[in-house]
């Protein structure tokens, strides 16, 4: 029997059901759909902005308080690094993350891959490796491959925060690939071909091959060769124990011939001589009545010193290890000298890595313990792992420092300070912790621990700060290198562990964070004769570089410096000691504009202190603003304390028509096969009544791409922008294209704006 009642009702119920879907789950969709556009858009922002290749820059949203920032190859012009932190991260992300890791990272990949130059995600990588840090970040690493070929040394990692706050990555890839996969000689030639290479090298006959695969070697990628081509080849990889050696040969796999090869094995080359003989030369590997006096490398432990006690030399013998391998792993440094040891190439071949022990007899500066350009050297009972650690530092500082960082004064006391940091980093590499005591544990006659407090120096009537009525002014111990150096040092230590000094709170960042920024200012930054004023700018630098000015690493290196004084003048300028900046915790004031507030064009932003961005922008106090458009302001002060207002600008810029009405005579392009693809293009800016005067006050980007200006004019009511366009390389799309400009307002001032085409151009094949 038919049931028109009960027909009725499933109907009614699966309309019900629809509308339910319409008004709740649609919704959230577009949201969703909304957060992602955003993002996009945002990165598409970031990307047209002029920057230098490899720099990171601090680029807040046009709303919200997280920011991003990117890094570009200057080669390729593709991202090789990306920061999305907060909103910037799509909300499809968030959901997958709930399911797993791999469908986030798969999703970020499918979002951004393009921006690296991958084109296809699943095609062009590889995961190889999933793992979960102590900050519970997730990494995700990718190894890139070409039509199912891997590429050496090609690889991406995908970087996800546990609460995904911020998604991550950073690639080395190698761009624009293109070869035929199809080898034309055999494993087992290519086998041959390398054995014969390694038995001529090695003088030895049937080494063991441990693995041959076929992958594409970039010589771009591989040897930092913009010029270089690619090449398939086969991987052959030998190892033995006897010769050691463990090699890795690069064989064409379409002409047989090796075309690379590199050695598995980083080496250290120890020499610990033991001068217990009381005579030049030291003995290295002697036997003398039953005992072997020194240690080469590779060679078994000595054990207890018959003549003098003790096991320095096995201790100096380990030491150097630690300390080799901790440059390796941390900073992909090859010694202190980074040519495999800390010889200068003169008196000691740079590989080496030489150590003197028990100089009692044959030096008269003992008990101490020195660096003389070339090897480190210990009296009797002095090697402990902070001193030890200390020595070898210098050896880093002078290797570092392009004509070394001069020995005297505050530049030696920089060196001394970074010697013992150096110091308490081997004491943690080899025992876990540090006690933040120079040579604690030493206690020989004449000579008795510690030398310096590194947490309390005045503890030990050392200097805390600059202005410490124990920094030393005069001339003796070559102006105080050693007495002034715990100023320094102490700011690293509050660096790390944090805690209140000279009116300031500082939050400590840990000792990893702390190494990598002390490191790169002296690599990056140091000069010869850089002294603790221009110590405090290099170590503000390193920060930046590292982890963004704006980031609370950079804050706490300001306090760390500012409490010690390094920023002032010092107790010997005969300048007036002011209140350290750290200790106002006042934030710059703003005016003019107000927080979430909207605004005719024509606004003059205001601030009372400090330095600002706009948008990622500099700027400074007075910059007028008439971009329609949404606006972060951030305002920093010296002390680290920070301001920051969201506004929004609208209505109509310039006399004439509306901002937005854009025309072009090239809305789209199509490339077909091989040939030159080069067009200009002519974009008119309604309604913008720019007095420019020469195209070079006008820079563009075409989706990110730096394009050359050809033609900036004014056209009366409207503006006209000619650029030169190489799309041969471009992926199909549309495009935005974002020109930058300059008016010039004064003399010596300038007035800096964007004009943005959204989607002016598509380009197919």
């Amino acid at each position: 029997m038919f049931d028109l009642k009960g027909k009725i009702t499933i109907i009614f119920l699966i309309i019900a059901f629809l509308l339910a879907i319409v008004f709740f789950f649609v919704p959230l969709l577009g949201n969703a759909l909304e957060d992602f556009e955003m993002s996009r858009l945002n990165l598409a922002a970031l990307r047209e902005k002029e920057v230098q290749a490899s720099e990171k820059k601090s680029n807040p949203r046009a709303k919200g308080e997280d920011a991003a920032w990117y890094a570009v190859d200057k080669e390729t012009e593709n991202l090789n690094g990306i920061f999305l932190k907060g909103r910037s991260v799509p909300a499809e992300i968030h959901r997958l993350a709930q399911k797993s890791k791999e469908k986030a990272a798969k999703q970020f990949l499918e979002d951004y891959g393009g921006y690296f130059g991958i084109d296809d995600p699943e095609k062009d990588l590889k995961l190889v490796k999933k793992s979960k840090d102590k900050q519970g970040i997730t990494h995700l690493r990718y190894n890139q491959e070409y039509e199912g070929v891997p590429v050496f040394g090609g690889q991406m990692i995908v970087h996800l925060k546990k609460d995904l706050s911020s998604v991550s990555a950073n690639a080395g890839l190698a761009p624009d690939v293109s070869l035929d996969v199809d080898p034309r000689i055999s494993k087992e030639k290519a086998e041959k071909e390398a054995s014969e290479k390694w038995e001529e090298k090695f003088d030895g006959e049937n080494p063991k091959i441990l693995d041959s695969k076929l992958v594409v070697f970039s010589e771009e990628l591989t040897k930092n060769d913009p010029e270089g081509k690619d090449s398939l080849v086969w991987l052959v990889e030998i190892f033995e124990s006897q010769p050691r050696s463990h090699e890795y040969y690069f064989v064409d796999a379409k002409s047989g011939k090796i075309i690379f090869q590199i050695t598995g094995i980083k080496e250290i080359n120890r020499q610990v001589f033991d001068c217990s003989n009381g005579d030049w030369p030291c003995y290295l590997d002697d036997l003398v009545g039953g005992y072997t006096y020194g240690r080469s490398e590779g060679q078994p432990a000595r054990g207890a010193n018959p003549a003098q006690g003790g096991t320095d030399v096995d201790d100096s013998y380990d030491m150097a290890g630690s300390m080799h391998n901790y440059l390796q792993n941390e900073f992909s440094r090859n010694g202190g000298n980074n040519q495999g040891g800390i010889g200068d190439g003169y008196y000691t071949d740079v590989a080496n890595t030489d150590v003197y022990d028990y100089l009692d007899g044959i030096w008269g500066g003992c008990p101490n313990a020195f660096f003389d350009g070339f090897s480190v050297n210990f009296c009797k009972g002095l090697v402990y792992d902070d001193v030890f650690g200390h020595e070898y530092g210098h050896a880093i500082v002078d290797f570092s420092v392009s004509g070394g960082l001069t020995y005297s004064y505050e530049s030696g006391a920089l060196h001394e300070a970074y010697a013992d940091i150096f110091g308490e980093t081997l004491e943690n590499e080899r025992t876990g912790s540090s006690d933040w005591l120079a040579g604690a544990d030493v206690n020989i006659s004449g000579f008795t621990g510690p030398l310096r407090s590194i947490r309390d120096p005045g503890s030990l009537g050392d200097p805390a700060r600059f202005y410490d009525s124990n920094f030393y002014c005069g001339s003796s111990d070559y102006g105080g290198v050693h007495l002034n150096s715990p100023v320094v040092s102490h700011a690293a230590y509050l660096l790390t562990e944090g805690g209140s000094f000279n009116g300031c709170s500082v939050s400590g960042i840990g000792r990893d964070k702390m190494e990598r920024i002390f490191y790169r200012a002296l690599t990056s930054y140091f000069t010869s004769s850089t002294d603790f004023n221009a110590a405090y700018s290099a170590l503000n630098l390193a920060c930046g570089d590292l982890y963004g000015t704006g980031s609370g690493e950079c804050v706490s290196v300001r306090q760390a410096l500012q409490a010690a004084e390094i920023n002032q003048g010092g107790r010997c300028s005969g300048e007036a000691r002011a209140t350290p900046l750290c200790g106002d915790t006042t934030p710059p004031q703003v005016s003019e504009v107000a927080e979430d507030q909207t605004y005719d064009p024509g606004v003059a932003i205001a601030f009372d202190e400090g330095t600002a961005v706009l948008n990622g922008v500099p700027v400074s106090s007075g910059t007028v603003v008439n971009e329609p458009g949404d606006y972060t302001l951030v305002v920093t002060d010296a002390a680290g304390n920070s301001t920051t207002i969201h506004f929004t600008i609208r209505g109509s810029s310039g006399d004439g028509d509306e901002t937005g009405q854009i025309t072009t005579d090239t809305p789209a392009l199509e490339y077909r096969g091989k040939g030159r693809a080069t067009k200009r293009i002519n974009i008119v800016f309604h309604g913008r009544n720019l007095d420019i005067k020469k195209r070079s006050w006008v820079s563009g980007r075409l989706g990110g791409k730096k394009v050359k200006i050809m033609k900036a004019e004014n056209l009366g009511e409207d503006f006209l922008v000619s650029f030169q366009l190489k799309y041969k390389k471009m992926p199909p799309g549309t495009y935005s294209f974002v020109a930058n400009y300059k008016l010039k307002t004064g003399k010596r001032s300038w007035e800096k704006g964007t004009l943005t085409a959204e989607n002016i151009l598509t380009i197919s094949n």
